[in-house]
């Protein structure tokens, strides 16, 4: 069964199937990907571009008082309506920001 994680980082370099990344720690993995892999990235965005029933999400941030405060907003393809759906630990910045 295959696993699934998450790695925040920068692709250093593409050795064929290879992608070699640089986490946000210093340290290097290689990910090998399969035919027809899926990439997602993210463009910068204004909230104007926010139209009535566009899929979108926000990223959020635990605060000390157990509120949540929200550090990005997301606008998804029609494509990805209903993926990664629910709340759960984000790693946008290290937990001792």
């Amino acid at each position: 069964m295959a696993r699934k994680f998450r790695i925040r980082g920068t692709v250093e370099r593409i050795e064929g199937p290879v992608f070699v990344v640089k986490k946000r720690e210093g340290s290097e993995v290689k990910l090998t990907v399969t035919d027809n892999p899926l990439f997602v990235a993210i463009v910068p965005a204004r909230m104007s571009d926010i139209k009535p029933g566009m899929f979108v999400g926000s990223a959020g941030m635990m605060q000390e008082d157990g509120t949540q405060k929200a550090i990005e907003v997301h606008i998804f393809p029609e494509s990805m309506r209903g993926t990664g759906e629910g709340h759960y630990d984000w790693d946008l910045y290290p937990r001792a920001r």
